[in-house]
């Protein structure tokens, strides 16, 4: 029944189809939106932008949940894990997994995919696929569940990093 979409004015759009009218707008990014996602099971948007932030966005209030600190390139995939317990990120340097309330990276691999088209998760969490350029297509394995909050290991260091990481490195082909 509802369609988001996103655009080069940087604003955020939920329409009702059904009734064929828009629900709400949500203005807050800079830049033009490169990416959208909805949570499998709960009611919330995450938006990304070229302003270098992921958005989350609570479908039932409109209100806004968190925002990401900025990335060092635009961000240009989302999407929610399989179980929606994170979200994942996919940059022109990164492949980053965050979760919110309150938002906090918890893992992160430099992919240094530069122009991401597309970004996907195999069904389990266990690969990440991305589409870079014209014919290339970068994997990298991903286990969720050695990540934190899966696996209870303990928080990220103040820099944000964390030993272990669930991340592990990349084939392109």
């Amino acid at each position: 029944r509802w369609v988001v979409s996103g655009g080069e004015d940087g604003l955020v759009k939920l329409w009702d189809l059904t009734a064929g009218k828009l629900l709400h707008e949500f203005p807050q990014h800079v830049g033009p939106i490169s990416a959208l996602a909805v949570h499998p099971t709960e009611f919330l948007l995450a938006t990304a932008s070229s302003d270098r932030t992921l958005r989350l966005w609570d479908l039932e209030t409109f209100d806004l949940v968190c925002t990401t600190p900025p990335e060092l390139g635009q961000i240009r995939a989302a999407l929610f894990s399989e179980d929606g317990a994170a979200l994942l990120s996919g940059g022109e340097e990164s492949v980053r997994v965050w979760g919110w309330e309150p938002v906090r990276c918890h893992d992160q691999a430099e992919t240094r995919w530069s122009r991401l088209a597309d970004m996907c998760v195999a069904p389990g969490g266990k690969l990440v696929g991305g589409g870079v350029r014209e014919a290339v297509v970068s994997v990298w394995s991903v286990d969720l569940n050695q990540m934190r909050p899966f696996s209870g290991a303990p928080p990220p260091t103040p820099d944000g990093a964390q030993a272990g990481g669930a991340l592990a490195g990349g084939y392109a082909r």
